[in-house]
Order: structure tokens, then C-alpha cells, then sequence
């Protein structure tokens, strides 16, 4: 994991000081029976696209890590992949296995709602988990904790540069430890970039923000607007395809 308490950048629009963790609860946050089985079934993330992914579709993935997610994509739908990866151990193995795939683009940035250097504690017996916003947990120090720098990029700059290239993407996907509640909400503003943007699949990371589950209400709310539940675990992870009159 990585720790960064104070590098959070809230949308305004998702200002929770005054939210009722009660009322959240019941209205967001409730489980159907099946939500507890998730883990059972967690290739649902991978499998589940077969409905509209193939070998001209593009995938741009938020949080690359060392590739699982990718290889699945690749076995099942051959796609042209975009993939951000901001540190630097995992994007190296990220080269190493992708590489020489045609049609792949890895880039050693991680992405938010704006352009900057973080500075930041990574930790994990690989360093295989990182988060932008996280505090430290009680359990103190972690294995192999170390310091490093990465790069973030601005994520409207980024799709819209990649729009000019390919129109549309067919699944955005994100898996990045908390980044997805700076970038939802930035997506979600952007109106005109959203309708290129046909599906969003992401993990939450709820614990990462002190207003996490808040701020993951709202977003449920807004992405109703534009988008319907292609998959839902509530607070693990869930996928969004556009409406069709959208």
C-alpha cells in the first residue's frame, strides 16, 4: 500500500461534512444476499464484458499492478490495451510481460484530477497495493516499507488525448486504490467526455478517505444520470455501461 492522508483532492460537489453514516447505510449501502459471494466468483470482472469486448475494442486501465486483470482481457477478447501503471517496480513487470504486444500502451503515471508529484510510502511484502489517500494502519510499519515519488497525470487530459485517437473507449476499468473518488467525479463533470466513455468498471477502495462511503453514495447517484448497474458487489467492485438514449 501506499500512505498519503493529505494529497486527497475533493470535488466540492462531494463535500461530506455533514453526512449521516445511518442514513447512507440504509439508502447505498445495503447488500443483497449474493453481494457475500463475490469473492466465489470474482472472475465476473473479467468474464462478464464478452457481451460488447473483442479485438476492436479498446480497454484503458487505471492501476495496471503486475498485469492480471490485463492477461484475462487479452485471453478472452484480444483488445487494444492503454494501461497506467505509476510505480515503477510494477510497471517493469508490466514491460517485461506486455512489452511486445502489439496494440499496448503502458505508461509509468498514475491518474487524478490533477498534475503532480506525490511522494509517497509504499509498503507490501511486493509493493503490490498502493493508495493515493490512505493512513497508516494501527498495525504500524509494513513490510519492506520504503519512500518513493510518482507521477499523476491529470485524467481529463489524458481520455481526451486518447479520444483524438480512437473516438470512443469501450471499458474503462480501475483498480487503483482510492484514485477512483478523484476520478469518478472528474469523469462525471466532464459531460461531453463521458458520452465517449461506454463502460466504467471499478473497485472501491471505501476505507482509503475518512468520507469514503459518502462520497461513494454520491457517486451512485450521479452515475444514474448517464449510465445503469451492469454488475454490481457493492464496495468491491462494479461495472456501469451507458444508457442507451445517451
Amino acid at each position: 500500500h501506499y500512505f498519503l492522508p493529505f494529497n486527497f483532492s475533493l470535488n466540492p460537489l462531494y463535500n461530506c461534512d455533514n453526512f449521516n453514516l445511518t442514513d447512507y447505510s440504509v439508502k447505498c449501502l445495503k447488500w443483497t444476499p449474493d453481494h457475500r459471494h463475490f469473492w466465489k466468483q470474482s472472475t465476473i470482472r473479467h468474464t462478464i464484458h464478452e457481451k460488447y469486448l473483442n479485438s476492436s475494442s479498446l480497454i484503458v486501465e487505471i492501476g495496471g499492478n503486475v498485469g492480471q486483470d490485463i492477461a484475462q482481457y487479452i485471453r478472452l477478447y484480444n483488445s487494444t490495451l492503454i494501461i497506467y501503471e505509476p510505480l515503477t517496480s510494477m510497471y517493469k513487470v508490466l514491460k517485461e510481460k506486455l512489452g511486445n504486444r502489439s496494440r499496448t500502451e503502458i505508461h509509468r503515471y498514475g491518474l487524478g484530477v490533477s498534475k503532480r508529484q506525490l511522494k509517497i510510502r509504499t509498503s507490501g511484502t511486493n509493493n503490490e497495493a498502493t493508495s493515493m489517500f490512505t493512513k497508516e494502519n494501527d498495525s504500524g510499519k509494513s513490510v519492506n516499507e520504503t519512500m518513493t515519488t510518482i507521477d499523476i497525470l491529470n485524467i481529463i487530459d489524458v481520455l481526451q488525448e486518447i479520444l483524438i485517437r480512437y473516438k470512443k473507449i469501450d471499458l474503462l476499468t480501475m483498480n487503483c486504490e482510492g484514485c477512483e473518488f478523484e476520478i469518478l467525479p472528474a469523469l462525471i463533470e466532464d459531460t461531453t467526455l463521458l458520452t465517449k466513455i461506454n463502460n466504467i468498471q471499478f473497485a472501491t477502495h471505501i476505507d482509503t478517505l475518512e468520507y469514503g462511503i459518502c462520497i461513494y453514495c454520491k457517486l451512485q447517484q450521479d452515475l444514474q444520470r448517464k449510465y445503469e448497474i451492469f454488475y454490481q458487489y457493492k464496495v468491491l467492485w462494479e461495472s456501469w455501461t451507458k444508457k442507451k438514449n445517451d
